[in-house]
């Protein structure tokens, strides 16, 4: 986003991360900021740092996520089941609902929710994470049919294992690369897709979810 001129705001939970990226994108020129936030707790103060740094938001990039248990759906415990509903989901949706007078106030507003393939495509192992990102499929659909009266546009990408952090205890697994293409989707990939969505080339895509799966069948 930055590369194609957007003055970006990136938070995470842990300040160093977040000052390490932001480093290293000031380094190519980039006009990046950053604060340590939790999304599901902070996002007031995530949106007031970005109207006070930049004077208002035109776009919202929502790509965080846990996995709290690895296993059968039937396994998760309820705290975990409503701490990944929370982050995975509606940490996205409160977001939006509080930052949407400014989203309003723009003349080329847009969303984009990472969700994943999982959400056509369950994983045993990865159920209640599936649930979740199902759930993300829904709320683009919807949130797209109220939005786009109001000049907004909404839209997902889901990917298949993507090569980043969270992902990394599955690198070395045949399951990584379980796909025709027999590899992993790459962060740059994925950043490239986004960018076209919340550009003006995509000025007519609302409600869509990008699959990004290797191809991986997941729908007709």
């Amino acid at each position: 986003m930055a590369q194609e001129g957007a003055k970006v705001v990136i938070s995470s939970r842990q300040k160093k991360k977040v000052d390490q990226a932001v480093a290293a994108l000031r380094a190519e020129g980039l006009e990046v900021s950053g604060i340590s936030a939790h999304v599901a707790k902070d996002r007031t103060r995530l949106i007031e740092f970005t109207v006070q740094t930049y004077g208002g938001i035109d776009i919202i990039v929502n790509n965080a996520a846990i996995n709290l248990h690895t296993g059968f759906i039937m396994e998760t415990e309820e705290s975990q089941a409503i701490k990944t509903l929370e982050v995975n989901v509606l940490s996205g949706f409160l977001l939006v609902k509080e930052a949407l007078p400014y989203l309003e106030r723009s003349q080329e507003a847009g969303i984009l929710f990472m969700t994943s393939y999982l959400g056509y495509i369950p994983n045993n192992m990865l159920g209640f994470y599936s649930v979740s990102k199902a759930a993300l499929l829904g709320l683009v659909k919807c949130m797209a049919l109220e939005l786009t009266m109001k000049n907004i546009r909404v839209n997902g990408i889901a990917p298949a294992v993507v090569k980043t952090e969270f992902s990394k205890m599955l690198w070395e697994t045949e399951y990584a690369k379980n796909n025709p293409m027999s590899r992993m989707c790459m962060p740059e990939e994925v950043a490239a897709t986004a960018a076209f969505l919340l550009s003006k080339d995509a000025s007519y895509v609302s409600g869509e979810v990008v699959v990004m799966s290797g191809a991986i069948p997941t729908r007709l």
